[in-house]
C-alpha cells in the first residue's frame, strides 16, 4: 500500500496551501508556487538562515521569522510580502551592496545575478548612488583550469562552503579570516588543486553573484545576451541532465539543471566542464574519401556514392556474411535503431554489435538467466535514499559514475546507508565504507561464493522468499557445500572474519542493494561472477522492494539504449530474439522486408573475421576498437585487412585511420534524440547549438543511406522515429518525445497511460520465477608466473572518457591528466628499482609499452593498474582477448605482465 502523507493547511498572503508536518515554511511556500526571495537558499542544501531575506511575518509571533529554517506550523497565518518585511530587505541588502562591486555594466553574470535583481526589486535607485564610488576592500582572485574566485565579488552567503561539504563532501572550501573579512577559500596561498579539488563545479553552481564563475563565461557573453537548453550529458551512464548556455552559435558554459531527476543540482568535471572539444579544431566538418592510400576532402554526394557502389559490390560478390556493423553507446536511441535497420533490413545481416559487448554483455547474458531481464533493477535515487547496506564491487564508482559516487557519499554522511567496497584497489569510495575487501584480481566469484556460505551456514536467508519466487536453491547450496571458506579467503587475500563481517552486514540489513560495474564484467568468468550476485540478492530477499537489488552501473551514456534498441547481434529491439519463430515476421511487416534469423557475430568475432579475410567490409559509427577493444595488435590487423571501412564520427580517431571513408557527425550538443540512463530512464537529448560546416546527425546520414538502398521513409525529426520504436518494442511502448518531458520514463512502458516501471521484479521475475544459477570459482583465463609475475588490472579514472577522443580535446580535463601513469604497489615497485614518476615498460603476451609509475599502498600488491585513456600507452596493447563463454566478453581485467624500469638514457624509450 502507498503511504499516505499527512498534511495540514496554512494561509499566505491570503491564500490557503497545504503544508507537511517536518517541511520549513518556505519549502511549503515555494511548493505553492509563492515567490519568496534568497541568496542563501538552495533546496539541497541544509538551511542556513544566513541572508535574513526570506523574513516571513507569522501571526501572533513578534519578530520575523526566517522561513527556510522556522519549521511550519498548524494553521499559520502568514505574510511574505508587506511594510515592515520589504524595509528589512531593504536594508539588508544595502549592507551587501556596500562591500560589492557596483559593475553591473560589465559583469559577465549580467541577467543571471541574483543580487542583481533583488537590488533591482527592494533597493531605490537613488540610495544605490551612495555605494558607486567605493573601492573593493579585497582584490584577490583565486584561478584553475576550470573556474576562478573572486573575493571582491563574494556576499559570504556561504553556499559555496555548503556545497562542498554536503554535496561533493570534498572540504575544499572553508569560510576564512576575521570580522568582514570572511571569505570561501581553498586556504590562502594554496590552489583548488592543492586543496583536493576535482573541480566537480557544484559550488560556482550555486554561487547567486560572480564571486565564482566558469573561466569560458570572462567575456565569452553575458548571462542576459545567453540561450539555455536543457539536454542530457554525454559521458557517464547516470544519465545527468543540464542547462548548456550558448550564445552566437557557442557553447559558453554549462549549468546545473536543479531539477534533473538523476542528478539534482550536481555534476562532475567532465560533465559541467568537459564540452570543449565541441569546437576543437580537430572537428571534421566535411566527408573524406581516401585516395593514393591518403584520406582527402569529398562531397557528401562523392562519399555517399562510393559507399552505396561499394556496397552493392560487396553484397554482390560476398554476400550478407561479408558486412559487419558497429552501432555506438554514445549516439542517440533512435540513431542506434536505425542503425540496426540498415544492418538487417538492407544487408541481411545480424552481424550488428557496439560496445556493450565489451562492458556490459555478461551483464544481460547473467541476468536474463536468473531474473530474466538484464537491466539495472532500482533507481538511482531509490538507493541512495531506501538502502540501508550498499555492497559496491569491481566498481570505482566515485571516478566512473562520479554523480552517483557522491550521492552515496552524501547517504553515508547522513546515516541513511553502510558502504562496503570490495575492489582490488583501496578507491575514494572505500574511505567511507564500512567494510572494505582488498580482492585480488580475477577473484571475485571466489569473495561472491564466501559470503553467501557464510549467509547460508549462519542462516541469514530469506526463506519465504526463495520459497515463494525462485527455484534452484538446492542446486545453490550443493556448489556452495564445495566452496570452503578457507579456500576462498586464501585465494582471494580476504581475511576470514572480513568476508564473514561483510555478508553479515549485507544479509542482516531490512534492505541492501548490490551495486557493480566493469570489475566484475570483464573477466573470463563474467557471466559466472553477474549470476553470483543476483544469487546474493534472492537468498536474502533483496530484490523488488526499493533499496534492494542489483544494480549493474552501466559505462557510456547509451549503452543501455543502444542494447535497448537491438544493436546486438541476437536481439531485435526490445530484446526480441533473432532466431524466435515470431519475432521475424512481426519486424518484415512493420519494415516490409525479408529478414535473417541467423545471429549474427559479436564485436569480437567480427575483428576475428575481419582479420581471416572473411568480414570484407565494416561500417563503424562512434566507436573506436582501434584503442577500446582487447589485444589491439590483432584488432589493427583486422581493420588493414578490410576491403572497405566506412568511420562515422566527429574527429579522424585511431579507427578513422583506417578507413576508406569518414563521415562527419555532430555532437550531442548539435542534435535531438533521446538517451536510455543507466536507471532505464529515458530521456530528452535537445539541439543546443546548429552543426558547423557539412555535418550531419548520425540518424539523418542513416536514412540516406536506408533510402538509397529502398526505404522510401525520411523522417522528419527523431520524434518521428521514436514513434516507430515504440510501435515494435514493447518495452518502449509508451514511450514518446512528447510523454518524456523533463523527467523522463523508466522502461518498461507499454502503453501511454504507464508511468513507467522504477523498480523491477516487485511481484514476480520478468521470467516468472527468480532462478538460482550457482558455479565454482574459476581462476582467470591468465595467471601469472616466472616470465609476467604480475597482474595488469584497467580501468578509468576521472578526468578521461573512454579511448579520450573528446577528453584530451578538453583543455582542462587534458590539463589534468596529460598522460599514463599507471599504479604500482610500494613492494612491487621497491623490487624492481622504480620510484614514483620513473619511466616502466609494461609487457604481456600480446604487446608492449612505456608509461610512467605511481607508485602507492592502495593497489594490492602483485598487481599493476593503468587507464585506456591515453593512445600513447595503450593498455589494450597488452590486455587479454579470452572471451567468457557465454556473453563473449574480453577478459580486460587480468593479464600476465612484467615490468622494468627504464632510465631517460634506455634506448627503449624512443619508442
Amino acid at each position: 500500500m502507498l503511504e499516505v502523507k499527512q498534511s495540514f493547511e496554512i494561509e499566505v498572503d491570503g491564500q490557503k496551501i497545504i503544508a507537511f508536518p517536518g517541511e520549513t515554511y518556505l519549502e511549503a511556500i515555494q511548493r505553492a508556487g509563492i515567490y519568496i526571495p534568497t541568496l542563501c537558499y538552495e533546496k539541497e542544501l541544509i538551511p542556513s538562515g544566513q541572508c535574513r531575506l526570506c523574513l516571513i511575518e507569522v501571526e501572533g509571533s513578534n519578530k520575523l521569522l526566517s522561513s527556510c529554517t522556522s519549521p511550519v506550523q498548524n494553521n499559520s497565518v502568514i505574510q511574505t510580502k508587506n511594510k515592515r518585511i520589504d524595509k528589512s530587505r531593504e536594508i539588508i541588502l544595502e549592507l551587501i551592496l556596500a562591500s560589492h562591486p557596483l559593475n553591473c555594466m560589465v559583469c559577465d553574470r549580467q541577467g543571471n545575478c541574483e543580487l542583481q535583481k533583488l537590488a533591482y526589486e527592494y533597493v531605490p535607485a537613488e540610495r544605490i548612488k551612495r555605494y558607486e564610488d567605493k573601492t573593493p576592500k579585497v582584490e584577490v582572485i583565486e584561478q584553475n583550469d576550470f573556474f576562478k574566485l573572486d573575493y571582491s565579488m563574494c556576499i559570504k552567503c556561504g553556499k559555496c562552503v555548503q556545497a562542498v561539504e554536503e554535496i561533493q563532501h570534498c572540504g575544499v572550501l572553508t569560510m576564512q579570516g576575521r570580522g568582514i573579512d570572511v571569505f570561501p577559500t581553498p586556504g590562502f596561498g594554496r590552489t583548488f588543486e592543492e586543496a583536493g579539488c576535482v573541480a566537480c563545479g557544484n559550488c560556482v553552481a550555486v554561487c547567486p553573484v560572480a564571486a565564482l564563475v566558469p573561466n569560458t563565461l570572462v567575456k565569452g557573453g553575458r548571462e542576459v545576451d545567453s540561450k539555455r537548453t536543457v539536454t542530457t550529458c554525454t559521458y557517464c551512464g547516470v544519465g545527468c541532465q543540464f542547462e548548456v548556455v550558448t550564445k552566437d552559435n557557442k557553447i559558453i558554459y554549462i549549468d546545473s539543471y536543479k531539477d534533473a531527476p538523476a542528478n539534482g543540482l550536481a555534476l562532475c568535471v567532465k560533465g559541467r566542464y568537459g564540452w570543449d572539444y565541441v569546437h576543437h579544431e580537430d572537428r571534421i566538418d566535411i566527408p573524406y574519401i581516401r585516395k593514393d592510400g591518403v584520406l582527402q576532402p569529398a562531397t557528401w554526394d562523392e562519399a555517399l556514392d562510393l559507399i552505396e557502389s561499394k556496397f552493392r559490390s560487396i553484397q554482390n560478390d560476398h554476400g550478407s556474411d561479408a558486412f559487419a556493423f558497429l552501432s555506438s553507446a554514445k549516439c542517440t536511441n533512435e540513431e542506434n535503431y536505425l542503425m540496426q535497420k540498415l544492418a538487417r533490413g538492407v544487408f541481411k545481416t545480424n552481424n550488428i554489435d557496439h560496445c556493450a559487448r565489451l562492458c556490459h554483455a555478461s551483464t544481460v547474458t547473467g541476468l536474463v538467466q536468473t531474473f530474466g531481464s538484464g537491466a539495472m533493477t532500482n533507481s538511482i535515487a531509490d538507493l541512495t535514499n531506501d538502502a540501508k547496506v550498499i555492497f559496491i564491487i569491481g566498481s570505482n564508482t566515485t571516478e566512473a559514475h562520479p554523480v552517483m559516487g557522491i550521492k552515496m557519499k552524501q547517504a553515508v554522511a547522513l546515516g541513511k546507508t553502510k558502504i562496503i567496497v570490495a575492489d582490488p584497489r583501496e578507491i575514494e569510495i572505500s574511505e567511507v565504507a564500512e567494510i572494505y575487501l582488498q580482492q585480488k584480481p580475477g577473484t571475485d566469484l571466489a569473495l561472491i561464493n564466501a559470503m553467501m556460505k557464510v549467509i547460508l551456514d549462519e542462516n541469514l536467508v530469506d526463506e519465504e522468499f526463495i520459497r515463494d519466487r525462485t527455484e534452484g536453491f538446492n542446486e545453490l547450496k550443493a556448489v556452495l557445500a564445495t566452496q570452503p571458506l578457507e579456500l576462498m579467503s586464501k585465494i582471494t587475500g580476504v581475511p576470514v572474519e572480513m568476508i564473514q563481517k561483510a555478508a553479515r552486514l549485507y544479509a542482516q540489513a531490512d534492505t541492501a542493494a548490490i551495486v557493480y560495474a566493469m570489475g566484475i564484467t570483464q573477466h573470463f568468468t563474467g557471466t559466472f561472477n553477474v549470476a553470483g550476485l543476483a544469487n546474493m540478492a534472492m537468498m536474502t530477499g533483496n530484490v523488488g522492494r526499493p533499496g534492494t537489488g542489483v544494480n549493474p552501473l552501466r559505462g557510456q551514456n547509451n549503452v543501455q539504449g543502444a542494447c535497448d534498441l537491438g544493436a546486438l547481434p541476437d536481439v531485435y529491439p526490445g530484446y526480441q530474439k533473432v532466431d524466435k519463430p515470431e519475432t521475424i515476421p512481426k519486424f518484415e511487416k512493420a519494415w516490409g522486408v525479408e529478414l535473417s534469423s541467423v545471429p549474427g557475430r559479436t564485436l569480437v568475432d567480427m575483428m576475428g573475421a575481419a582479420k581471416d579475410g572473411d568480414i570484407k567490409t565494416m561500417y563503424i559509427m562512434g566507436e573506436n576498437p582501434a584503442l577500446s577493444d582487447p589485444n589491439l595488435q590483432k584488432v589493427r590487423k583486422a581493420l588493414s585487412n578490410l576491403d572497405f571501412l566506412v568511420v562515422q564520427d566527429l574527429f579522424i580517431t585511431e579507427t578513422a585511420k583506417f578507413a576508406d571513408v569518414v563521415l562527419p557527425a555532430v555532437s550531442f550538443a548539435e542534435k535531438d534524440g533521446t538517451f536510455t540512463n543507466t536507471e532505464r530512464r529515458v530521456q530528452m537529448v535537445r539541439k543546443a547549438i546548429e552543426p558547423i560546416g557539412e555535418r550531419r546527425a548520425d540518424w539523418k546520414i542513416l536514412n540516406e543511406l536506408l533510402v538509397r538502398f529502398g526505404f522510401e521513409k525520411r523522417y522528419e525529426n527523431t520524434s518521428e522515429i521514436m514513434d516507430e520504436i515504440n510501435e515494435v518494442t514493447p518495452i518502449y511502448g509508451g514511450i514518446t518525445h512528447d510523454r518524456i518531458g523533463s523527467v523522463g520514463l523508466c522502461w518498461p512502458c507499454k502503453d501511454e497511460n504507464d508511468p513507467g516501471t522504477p523498480i523491477l521484479h516487485t511481484t514476480q521475475f520478468t521470467r516468472g520465477r527468480g532462478k538460482f544459477t550457482p558455479s565454482e570459482y574459476l581462476d582467470p583465463a591468465e595467471m601469472p608466473d616466472a616470465e609476467y609475475p604480475l597482474i595488469l588490472t584497467t580501468g578509468r579514472n576521472l578526468y578521461h572518457f573512454h579511448t579520450g577522443e573528446m577528453t584530451h580535446r578538453s583543455t582542462g580535463l587534458h590539463a589534468r591528466r596529460p598522460f599514463e601513469t599507471s599504479e604500482i604497489n610500494i613492494k612491487d615497485a621497491e623490487r624492481l628499482g622504480i620510484k614514483n614518476g620513473d619511466k616502466m615498460r609494461i609487457t604481456s603476451r600480446r604487446g608492449t609499452l612505456v608509461t610512467v609509475a605511481k607508485v602507492t599502498s592502495k593497489i594490492v600488491e602483485g598487481v599493476v593498474f593503468m587507464t585506456f585513456h591515453h593512445k600513447e600507452a595503450a593498455a589494450n596493447l597488452l590486455t587479454n582477448d579470452a572471451l567468457d563463454p557465454f556473453a563473449s566478453i574480453p577478459e580486460f581485467k587480468v593479464a600476465a605482465v612484467s615490468v622494468e624500469s627504464l632510465k631517460e638514457e634506455d634506448p627503449l624509450l624512443a619508442d
